[in-house]
């Protein structure tokens, strides 16, 4: 009879331990911060609000979304240059990178990718008043293109070559400036920024002279090799994606995209 006791309470101390473990784990994720990186200088993806030190954005609404989701308490956002992003990844500043990041090859070499959240488009962009039309990257042949430093879209009008003169600027929003000002023949730009700034105050000034030269998807990117993290992550934002706030945050930042 001692023996039956003892087995029982002993199984009845294994179980309780074991239910205190399950219970220490699923708490971990709900106290902690997702720490996200991102390029502030990025509308309407990233951006500093007028007059504050707060970021906002669709991608900084989007991680909100995807941390609650994921069981995280709150979202912590490090603000870093675009070309230090992946270095500060896997050098574990943060936890994943949300910046309108295109999924390239270069990049998927030095990190995981997520599953897509937008496919997004590279278009030609020309003042109001311009009646310039494009069907191809060819139409930018001896034009003086303005284009942000270091982004895809430089990268597109690099490889074909043939434009007279590339302006780089630091950011979308001064390369629409060159093009209003008259510096620039016109400007390759996403079709997300560009849909923004139009519905922002820029459709007097700006519109698309093309469809989509390329496309391409944007997703979230974590440390290669971390398939753990990458699964919940994929998860909660699936999760996330299913839901109308998703809808209304793509709506809100890219109109009728």
């Amino acid at each position: 009879m001692k023996k039956l006791l003892l087995v029982v309470m002993s199984l009845a101390c294994m179980l309780l331990i074991a239910a205190c473990a399950g219970q220490k784990e699923a708490g971990e994720e709900s106290s902690r911060v997702l720490k996200v990186g991102l390029d502030a200088n990025f509308p309407p993806f990233e951006y500093y609000q007028k007059g504050t030190d707060n970021f906002t954005g669709f991608d900084v609404e989007l991680m909100r979304g995807v941390a609650a989701n994921m069981g995280y308490s709150g979202v912590e956002f490090v603000n870093t240059g675009l070309n230090d992003l992946i270095n500060g990844l896997n050098g574990k500043r943060y936890d994943v990178i949300a910046s309108g990041f295109s999924v390239t090859p270069e990049r998927q070499q030095a990190v995981d990718f997520s599953e897509s959240y937008l496919n997004d488009g590279f278009r030609i962009a020309v003042a109001a008043g311009n009646d310039f039309t494009a069907d191809n990257i060819s139409a930018l042949k001896d034009k003086i293109v303005a284009v942000k430093h270091n982004s895809f879209a430089l990268a597109m009008v690099n490889d074909f070559g043939g434009a007279a003169k590339v302006i780089e600027t630091p950011s979308i929003e001064e390369a629409m400036a060159k093009v209003i000002g008259g510096e620039a023949d016109c400007a390759v730009i996403s079709k997300s920024a560009g849909s923004f700034f139009i519905a922002n105050g820029y459709a007097d000034k700006i519109k698309f002279a093309s469809g989509d030269l390329k496309t391409d998807n944007v997703a979230l990117a974590v440390r290669k090799g971390d398939k753990e993290f990458l699964s919940k992550l994929n998860e909660g934002l699936r999760n996330f994606r299913k839901s109308q706030e998703f809808d209304r945050l793509k709506k809100t930042y890219f109109g009728e995209f």
